[in-house]
């Protein structure tokens, strides 16, 4: 892949693909070649504990959530990724194909 270009994977609610849609085309996140707005979405079961602090979307402190949403996957040139403030339930995962230690 283009050093250029990462890929960001982002777990939502379905009922919120349209909005993140709308959002990801206007930084021109999955203009590939000529084409735009190009992205790939799949149904998955998220799974996560929200820590003290922590002000989750669904879920409770300190309990185990299980929740259908999908895992939506786009290309973005990387200084427009750098410079966008993403928050949907905390920070976009950016896979490169490189494993990395977690950045609490």
């Amino acid at each position: 892949m283009d050093e250029n270009f990462c890929k960001l994977e982002i777990f939502i609610p379905e009922s919120h693909l349209e909005v993140l849609a709308e959002a990801l085309r206007s930084v021109d996140a999955g203009h590939v070649g000529r084409y735009e707005g190009c992205f790939s979405y799949a149904p998955v079961t998220g799974c996560w504990r929200p820590l003290p602090g922590a002000v989750p979307y669904l879920g409770r402190e300190g309990e185990l959530s299980r929740e259908p949403e999908v895992k939506v996957e786009v290309l973005c040139r990387r200084d427009r990724a750098d410079r966008q403030k993403y928050r949907a339930c905390g920070k976009p995962h950016r896979g490169d194909g490189r494993l990395r230690g977690n950045d609490r």
